[in-house]
């Protein structure tokens, strides 16, 4: 049986990648938080409606229609991103992800250490209060944002090479709902020494 070939990391060229509306080169995946153009939004709801027996009535701005396509969109930009991260070069990978929790409280900094397993290790540190969530590459790497009505949560994923890997195995605890503050340290050393992490400068598909 053949040898199945894994995917190659195809490095972003930032001088090809768009700026966003504060000028800010990203390549969003995911984007939850803010509403689209209105012209993209009529682009889509035109297309969905192209073989209607009966034309479709035009949309209109922040009726109901247009409100249902929004959510429309985001569910099929949900279900893009679930069904080709699997074929990404990150799939499978040990990752570090490290952030903060934006609660009422202020800033709460923590990681994990876990499998890259698809969307859900996306939305892993926020999975029990997703409100509004955006996935982007910029030139930092990748980061995973949401934004509920105590906060906004930020991580950043960070892919574990093999000399952190094995700092990580004799150091930190494997099992990531054991993981606590006494891997604080160790998530610290990990981002802060040279060669342990690298950050995610590819495509993820």
């Amino acid at each position: 049986m053949a040898e199945t070939k894994k995917p190659k990391e195809l490095r972003i060229k930032w001088s090809s990648i768009t700026a966003d509306k504060n000028g800010n080169k990203q390549i969003q995946y995911y984007n939850d938080v803010d509403i689209p153009d209105f012209e993209d939004v009529k682009e889509y709801y035109e297309a969905q409606h192209e073989c209607d027996d009966e034309p479709a009535e035009p949309l209109v701005e922040n009726s109901k229609e247009y409100w249902d396509t929004i959510r429309d969109m985001s569910e099929t930009d949900s279900d893009d991103l679930a069904g080709n991260l699997p074929h990404s070069p990150i799939f499978g990978k040990m990752v570090l992800i490290h952030g903060y929790f934006g609660g009422w409280r202020g800033q709460q900094e923590g990681g994990r250490v876990v499998e890259f397993t698809g969307r859900d290790t996306l939305t892993y540190p926020f999975a029990n209060h997703i409100d509004k969530v955006k996935i982007f590459i910029d030139k930092d790497g990748l980061h995973a944002q949401n934004c509920h009505h105590d906060g906004t949560d930020f991580y950043s994923f960070y892919v574990l090479t093999e000399k952190g890997l094995r700092y990580w195995r004799n150091n930190g605890h494997t099992d990531p709902h054991e993981q606590d503050a006494f891997d604080h340290e160790v998530h610290k050393h990990l981002l802060e020494t040279k060669g342990y992490v690298r950050k995610v400068s590819f495509y993820l598909f």
